[in-house]
C-alpha cells in the first residue's frame, strides 16, 4: 500500500494521499493517518530547508507493519 505525501520546509506532512489502496478501506485509511504523522529531515538547497514529496510504502502483516519510505522530490 502507497502513501504520497507532501512536506513542508519544516518536515512536517502537509498532504497525504494513497498510491495504491490495496484491497482493505480499513489499512487504506490507517496507513493515511499514520502518514499524516510522519516527521522529515527537509532537504536542503542552497542551504535553505524545502519542502519535498515521498512515497511511503507500508506493508501490513500479522507479525506488524513494516514501512518504507523514498524521496521523489526534489
Amino acid at each position: 500500500m502507497g502513501v504520497k505525501v507532501a512536506v513542508d520546509p519544516s518536515g512536517r506532512v502537509v498532504n497525504a494521499s494513497l498510491t495504491s489502496p490495496g484491497p482493505s478501506q480499513y489499512f487504506a485509511n490507517v496507513a493515511l493517518q499514520s502518514a499524516r504523522k510522519w516527521t522529515f529531515t527537509p532537504p536542503r538547497m542552497a542551504d535553505q530547508a524545502v519542502p519535498s514529496q515521498w512515497i511511503l510504502k507500508f506493508a501490513f502483516a500479522r507479525s506488524g507493519v513494516e514501512a518504507q519510505s523514498q524521496q521523489v522530490s526534489p
